[in-house]
């Protein structure tokens, strides 16, 4: 019998236990950065994601949301910076004057997206899962790649 609050085919790992997910997605990053020093501008050069998107519904959608979250995590990592002002916590940089989100010339010269195949995913919509996620996580490699 289905438990209340859970898909079918759905348990909870012991009464009165919470579960907070139905499922996880996987992903992973990849970059080739080149930094300049004197002008103190990095420039991904390649980007490879894998990700885990279950069974997908339509992969031309998908594609477009991995490079669409991996822009977003691009931005996090090269050219975002929030400030708050320190009396009262209030966000300073709220206009594109001072918080600089990615543009389309922020993406990588090379950008390779694999999806994991045979990953259906049983308590998902047509055995899919979420696929931003991944690609934004996976923007992390660019921040390691300028840390060596």
């Amino acid at each position: 019998e289905k438990e209340p609050g859970l898909l079918p085919g759905v348990s909870s790992a012991a009464a009165g236990e919470a579960i907070h997910y139905q499922y996880h997605s996987y992903g992973c990053g990849l970059a080739l950065v080149r930094y300049d020093a004197l002008l103190a501008e990095a420039r991904v050069l390649r980007f490879d994601v894998v990700t885990d998107q279950g069974k997908s519904l339509n992969p031309a959608i998908d594609l477009g949301q991995v490079h669409g979250a991996a822009l977003m995590g691009l931005g996090y990592m090269l050219t975002e910076a929030l400030e708050f002002d320190p009396s009262d916590g209030s966000l300073r940089s709220q206009g594109t004057w001072e918080y600089k989100p990615p543009s389309a010339a922020d993406m990588p010269e090379e950008f390779n997206v694999t999806f994991l195949a045979h990953a259906e995913n049983p308590a998902g919509v047509f055995g899919s899962k979420a696929v931003g996620e991944p690609a934004i996580l996976a923007s992390s490699a660019v921040h390691a790649a300028l840390r060596h």
